[in-house]
């Protein structure tokens, strides 16, 4: 019986502590394994954590976005604020008298009181489930800058610098002062040149027969301006036109003048009304070079063989729109004609022994330019002169054609009427000049 009993107790012996042993290991092992899941855990805080410093943005409306929920996601806290909710203390933080009220069912509503209530409560419970999980304090979070302390008071400065520092008084600097009078000027000037060639080149057995010549034609046009920009202007144009052709049968002269003249116009304009101003003008003409009949050596025309001036004084229309026209008034006019050459004078209208003669009338001028298309222009000028008992006019008429910026082609048309003139049959008429050329022209 002994012996049974002494057995019986061995194997409870041997049975109670492999059973101790049993429950250590086991113990051991989950608490090997809780440490680990912990471990982790808080190591994918602490990865979530910096990216959430780094690179990381949010801009939703969850619980996320609220930085009050910060001790929910942080290393286990023991903070002081839940032990005083949970022993009914007015915990420190800015709620007062609203934490007595909610904790006797007074108060509802406070959005911010219960969230931190609610809170409070979870890390109470977890403090008494899991303490051994607690990792650090909250003193100690606040000593490392852990924790942030918001300043909600308005700061005011008490002393102000500008009060301590005595501004300077200005000093007055006066520099001299330097005027500089710059008077305007009132003239321009514009001038144009244009070269025109041609060549007519017939063979011997030409059906229609003609004669080979070769010709030029060179213009030069000057303007010069005066305009206050209140009521005075005057304006001074001079134009050259020398056009020279060989003649085939001519034996005597190489070349022939074809068109041949020097023309100057002064007109000094000052303004009355409107489009009108009080206007003088003297007009001058004649010819460069002398002109023969074929294989002669007698001279039609020369320099100053005429010479014709006339000064007029009226009135002066201005327009300036799409086209521009002038026109001049002469309500009193002198003309003035002049042959220096002695066997010319009753070719141009004046009497045996007489170089000049003098006329009183009246006159008008018409300038007229016009741009027809882009490449097209057309510029006139009719002349009108009468003493009562004879009349002159002239009409001149060109036509440029614009094919780039230094090529045209010139159409010039300019018929003529002298009363004091006559012809060799005696007979007073039209007479008539005409053009047409490609040329090369530069304006300025």
């Amino acid at each position: 019986m002994k012996k049974r009993l002494l057995i019986l107790l061995s194997v409870m012996l041997v049975a109670s502590m492999a059973y101790s042993q049993r429950t250590k290991r086991a113990k051991a092992i989950t608490t090997a394994f809780a440490d680990e899941i912990v471990q982790r855990y808080t190591d994918s805080l602490a990865q979530l954590k910096a990216y959430y410093d780094s690179t990381w943005t949010y801009s939703g409306n969850d619980l996320l976005k609220n930085p009050y929920y910060y001790r929910l996601f942080l290393k286990p806290t023991f903070y002081y604020t839940p032990i005083s909710q949970t022993m009914d203390n007015i915990w420190v933080g800015k709620y007062g008298k609203e934490r007595r009220l909610f904790r006797s069912g007074q108060l509802e509503g406070d959005f911010q009181l219960k969230r931190d209530s609610a809170m409070n409560d979870m890390l109470a419970k977890f403090y008494i489930s899991n303490p051994q999980y607690i990792a650090q304090d909250e003193k100690r979070l606040t000593e490392t800058s852990g924790l942030r302390s918001d300043i909600n008071e308005k700061i005011e400065t008490q002393v102000s610098l500008a009060d301590k520092v005595k501004p300077k008084a200005p000093e007055e600097v006066v520099e001299p002062v330097q005027i500089v009078n710059r008077r305007p000027n009132f003239w321009t000037l514009k001038h144009s040149y244009g070269v025109n060639l041609q060549q007519f080149h017939f063979s011997d057995n030409w059906y229609k027969g003609g004669n080979n010549y070769n010709s030029f034609l060179g213009t030069a046009n000057y303007n010069l301006t005066y305009n206050d920009q209140r009521k005075l202007v005057f304006v001074t144009t001079f134009a050259v036109k020398l056009g020279m052709q060989t003649v085939k049968g001519d034996t005597i002269h190489e070349w022939t003048p074809t068109s041949n003249e020097m023309r100057m116009v002064n007109n000094l304009n000052i303004k009355a009304i409107g489009h009108w101003s009080y206007s003088m003008q003297l007009s001058s003409v004649t010819q460069i070079l002398p002109k023969y009949n074929m294989n002669s050596h007698t001279a039609i025309s020369d320099i100053f063989s005429p010479f014709n001036t006339n000064l007029s004084v009226g009135m002066d229309y201005n327009l300036n729109k799409k086209f521009t026209l002038k026109v001049h008034l002469g309500a009193l006019a002198f003309d003035y004609r002049y042959v220096a050459r002695a066997n010319l004078e009753t070719r141009h209208g004046l009497k045996p022994n007489h170089h000049y003669k003098e006329y009183y009338g009246s006159n008008i001028t018409v300038n007229y330019s016009m741009k027809i298309m882009k490449e097209l222009n057309w510029n006139s000028r009719f002349d009108y002169f009468t003493d009562y008992s004879f009349y002159r006019w002239e009409f001149e008429n060109t036509f440029r054609f614009t094919i780039n910026k230094y090529l045209n082609t010139t159409l010039y048309l300019y018929p003529r009427f002298d009363y004091s003139r006559r012809d060799k049959e005696g007979k007073r008429r039209v007479e008539f000049q005409e053009y047409f050329s490609l040329g090369f022209n530069i304006d300025f």
